[in-house]
Formats: structure tokens, sequence, C-alpha cells
């Protein structure tokens, strides 16, 4: 989505279609059950926990998410309804491990996608967070978000306590619950969340439903090998 956004701003595009989808089968998360990345949390319901203490890995899921990004002038001009404005995307690669996140690439595309932007961080409503449930992964991007934020880190919402971990189509299907809950009026609640550990105190987990949408959302996406992307959103 990021990189679409680039391709229209240097004028190279006017409309691009991207996103995702991940099928959920055996061979699709083998990998991740033999690095012991998987909850044995019973129910699976209350198994996805992401900066949670109790956390203990994530809950595969799947699907497909796809967004059409347009040049402004080219949506006006067809009378588009816009849900929403790519305001900033940031990428880092940071490659210190292949499936340890960093405590720094994360925090780096953040910057960069809020500076993209025109943004401080003041001006983000909430954080729509990678936040995958497993011990490393969630203590590293709390470490991140306070490296962005500080003492004054916005509400941050982890989608994947409702969803699953979607994997490849993670990153594209967050910013379409964004979208989505922008028009439905309504802000998502973390669930599975009874409190931090050491790794995760002083992010501030949203866990009751909003009656309204967030307006400015940074979004965070996390792969392995230190691949990391940050988009915010002006949702309509």
């Amino acid at each position: 989505i990021g990189q679409a956004a680039d391709q229209i701003r240097l004028g190279r595009l006017d409309c691009v279609l991207c996103g995702a989808a991940q099928e959920l089968n055996w061979p699709s998360v083998c990998s991740f059950d033999g690095l012991g990345a998987f909850s044995v949390r019973s129910p699976a319901e209350a198994a996805s926990r992401p900066f949670d203490k109790g956390r203990d890995g994530l809950v595969p899921s799947g699907g497909a998410a796809a967004l059409l990004l347009e040049d402004y002038d080219t949506a006006r001009k067809r009378n588009a309804h816009i849900l929403a404005e790519v305001l900033g995307f940031g990428c880092s690669a940071d490659g210190e491990a292949l499936s340890v996140p960093s405590r720094t690439g994360l925090a780096r595309a953040m910057r960069m996608a809020l500076a993209e932007g025109g943004l401080s961080a003041a001006d983000v409503d909430i954080v729509n967070a990678h936040a995958t449930s497993t011990p490393q992964g969630d203590a590293a991007e709390a470490a991140n978000l306070r490296a962005v934020f500080g003492a004054d880190c916005p509400d941050v919402m982890a989608l994947k306590s409702l969803t699953g971990h979607e994997l490849w189509m993670s990153g594209a299907a967050q910013v379409a619950y964004a979208v989505i809950m922008a028009q439905a009026g309504f802000t998502a609640a973390t669930i599975n969340y009874a409190g931090p550990d050491q790794d995760t105190t002083g992010i501030p987990v949203l866990v009751r439903r909003l009656d309204y949408p967030p307006r400015v959302v940074l979004n965070n996406a996390a792969g392995f090998g230190g691949s990391n992307a940050s988009i915010v959103l002006r949702l309509a």
C-alpha cells in the first residue's frame, strides 16, 4: 500500500489495486510451528493476547484484503467516494535476526511515516499495532512505540486479538479494518488483555470499544528478516 502511494505521488501511476491474501493450511503455517511461535492456550478465542503478561504465541489466521489507491484528482474526476487519505509511509530493513524483531527498526519506519505526512507524534489518534501476541514480538514493538511516543503514547489497538495473525496479508487487512471502522463509526477494543509485563509496561492498550472512529491512524506491520512498515491514514 505504501509503495502504491509512492508510485502515485511520483506521478508514475494514477490508480493502483493493492492488497494481499493468505490461505490457512498446514504447509503455510508449519514453519511457524517449528519456531514455537503458536500459542498453546485453549480455547482459541482466548489465545491471542497482544501485549498481555500472559501472551505465549500467535494464533494463525487467513483471508484476503484489497484496496484501491488513486490520485486525488483522478478520484474526484470520477466522483469516487473517498474513504481515506494516505498521509505518510515509512519502511526499514534492520536485518538483525531472521525471526526476532529489533528494538529500533519499527521506530525508524514510524518516524519516516510521520515525517512524510508532516505530522508530529501528537497528531496520531490511535496506533493500529502489529501486535502478534508473541513474547518477543510484542516486547520489541512496545520498545519501538516508547521510542517514538515516549510517555505520551496514544491508544494502541491490537486487532490480532480479534482476528488472529493473518500472516502475509495482515498489514493489508489492518488498513482495511481501520477504514471499515471509520465507515461504521466505532473503534475496536483489544480483547484478552489483563495487564502488561515488564516489557510492555506503559503501552496504553485500548480495552473498550469506542463509539466513534479514529481519524488519524498509524498502522504498523513487521515481518521476518527485519522488514518493517508503517503507514499513516486520515480516515474520512
